[in-house]
């Protein structure tokens, strides 16, 4: 039948590979850059201290608190 087959997978914006530390690995690096992106191209914004530290706490930390909250899927090995 030629269907393709693939180790890792996108669901609802988290990669889900063969096992779950893969999965929280490959999760957690993409989180990481998509962060450090943020956080560059808003580098050079003219805010004050406490505008720096609202904007990490609002923006920065929330995007990484939301993928923590989510528990690993359980993999199911193939049979």
């Amino acid at each position: 039948m030629n269907i393709k087959y693939d180790d890792n997978i996108k669901i609802l914006g988290f990669r889900m590979a063969t096992n779950t530390k893969n999965s929280a690995k490959i999760s957690w690096a993409m989180l990481t850059t998509r962060i450090r992106a943020q956080a560059q191209v808003n580098y050079h914004r003219a805010l004050n201290l406490e505008s720096r530290i609202r904007y990490v706490n609002e923006v920065i930390l929330a995007t990484a608190r939301h993928t923590a909250q989510i528990p690993p899927l359980q993999t199911v090995e193939a049979r």
